[in-house]
């Protein structure tokens, strides 16, 4: 009998194991989750605030502050220490440039910007060249060309695809199902 009782004993605790288990993953997805859903409305609700802002363009080799929302691709914008940077393009002068890009990599580092091209097929933190709308210059200063405005900037399409509905299950539910069968 003593036997049958320890026997009952190691199966509750495998199974408060396996419950404990189950709930911290059910716990970090939920974290991962919501962290990610807070950074896209955050990237969200960059794109659609009032007054947006400005940038100094050069226009015709001179310095110009205009509006954010007034950039085209081809135009060259100067960048300084604590700007918000107002459309994607590529590096033509890096001086000791480092952007806070965490908003679209999640990386809590600010990256190292470089004038040098990225290899073909790099994931976007790794392209040293390239800087991204809604990211901020936390260090340094260049020049950048834009490349691509509004709703065509990466931070753009993470909210068009945020926006857009999908069938797909979430992490958590796809967890509970298979954890449920």
């Amino acid at each position: 009998m003593v036997l049958v009782g320890v026997a009952y004993i190691a199966d509750d605790s495998d199974q408060l194991i396996d419950a404990g288990r189950i709930g911290l993953i059910v716990l970090l997805s939920a974290e991962l989750g919501f962290t990610q859903n807070y950074r896209a409305n955050r990237g969200i609700e960059s794109l659609s605030r009032p007054g947006a802002p400005s940038a100094t363009v050069l226009r015709d080799g001179v310095p110009d502050q205009v509006d954010a929302s007034l950039l085209v691709p081809g135009d060259v914008v100067l960048l300084a220490e604590g700007a918000r940077i107002p459309a994607d393009g590529r590096l033509l002068r890096s001086v000791d440039l480092r952007v806070d890009e965490s908003a679209l990599t999640g990386e809590s580092a600010a990256a190292s910007k470089r004038t040098h091209a990225a290899p073909a097929g790099a994931a976007l933190a790794d392209h040293v060249c390239m800087v991204y709308s809604g990211t901020v210059v936390v260090r340094g200063r260049g020049r950048l060309l834009v490349t691509a405005t509004g709703m065509q900037t990466e931070l753009g399409l993470i909210a068009a695809e945020v926006q857009t509905p999908h069938e797909e299950p979430i992490i958590v539910q796809r967890e509970v199902g298979r954890l449920a069968c």
